[in-house]
């Protein structure tokens, strides 16, 4: 069932790569994040210094030899909001709730409307780009950071490398806001007009919309705009210009 999961992920995944290969600007968007855009950085990060262009070169190597595969996380999984970023098993994968990639292959039998099916893919979508931007900034400076929350400001958290403590914005939301304009958040159909449903009660093949959070406190709808798209995985290279304010 495992393979057969991952199997399914694989084309969102080679879309993905395939998005950053062949869009310039899109992948000028992870060299912010990897050079972490944060003061006092220790001087265990070597390739701060790099010009953009070598920077760029690196990532497309990378994505062209190494980008990771679809990785399957046991349906009754909760993700720990700490932990160490950029473990060595976790330069060669991305971890998919099993739980969304179950949704993903009922999608696949299930007679849904292109509409859900669209707005599932855009979520994975949305989880492998937060996710490489992670392997991206590890594999970069060769180094494990430490995630800890920063309740009071939702755009960042602290991360320690090495003895040594910086506080660095979150690589994943700097990946969504550079890519789609904002942190991506969504709403089920279960959450309107009542109280979001328990983790394991949540449907991922039942979103009702998208919306951003943008980094001066506006949000907005996505809903309408996801009605259109065609087909998530072929045409999420063009979702980040759409998006941007």
């Amino acid at each position: 069932m495992t393979l057969y999961l991952s199997h399914l992920l694989k084309p969102l995944f080679e879309d993905v790569r395939q998005g950053i290969l062949r869009n310039p600007l899109l992948c000028k968007q992870f060299v912010p994040i990897i050079r972490g855009e944060a003061k006092n950085l220790p001087p265990s990060l070597p390739d701060l210094g790099l010009s953009d262009n070598t920077i760029l070169q690196k990532l497309r190597y990378f994505v062209i030899n190494s980008f990771p595969e679809p990785r399957i996380s046991a349906q009754k999984h909760i993700p720990s909001p700490y932990g160490t970023v950029g473990k060595y098993i976790d330069r060669f994968s991305i971890v998919i709730h099993g739980r969304i990639a179950e949704a993903l292959a009922m999608e696949a039998v299930q007679d849904r409307s292109e509409k859900s099916r669209n707005m599932l893919r855009f979520l994975i979508i949305v989880n492998i780009i937060h996710e490489l931007a992670h392997i991206l900034r590890s594999v970069f400076h060769e180094s494990h950071l430490w995630t800890v929350n920063i309740h009071c400001y939702p755009y960042s958290i602290e991360l320690g490398i090495g003895q040594s403590v910086s506080t660095i914005p979150e690589a994943g939301l700097m990946a969504e806001q550079g890519v789609f304009g904002g942190i991506v958040c969504v709403v089920f159909e279960d959450e309107i007009g009542g109280e979001r449903p328990p983790f394991f009660e949540i449907g991922y093949d039942r979103i009702s919309y998208f919306y951003l959070q943008c980094g001066d406190g506006r949000a907005y709808r996505l809903g309408e705009f996801c009605q259109y798209i065609r087909s998530a995985h072929e045409n999420w290279t063009h979702i980040h210009m759409r998006c941007r304010l």
